[in-house]
């Protein structure tokens, strides 16, 4: 059951650093919403990969 969520976190990851970098390259230029959304899907794929380093290590 363990590995199952990890495996999701890192699906959560991928796809979100794949979408924010899409929305932050489409519309660097504009500067609009979409590159806030694109950062905060970033900062999304971080936590995600936080969560699965906090679940293997030995603390």
């Amino acid at each position: 059951m363990l590995n199952l969520i990890v495996i999701v976190f890192i699906v959560i990851a991928i796809l979100s650093t794949v979408g924010g970098l899409y929305l932050i390259k489409r519309d660097w230029h504009r500067s609009n919403a979409n590159v806030s959304a694109g950062i905060i899907l970033l900062s999304m794929a971080v936590l995600s990969l936080l969560a699965v380093l906090i679940t293997y290590s030995n603390f």
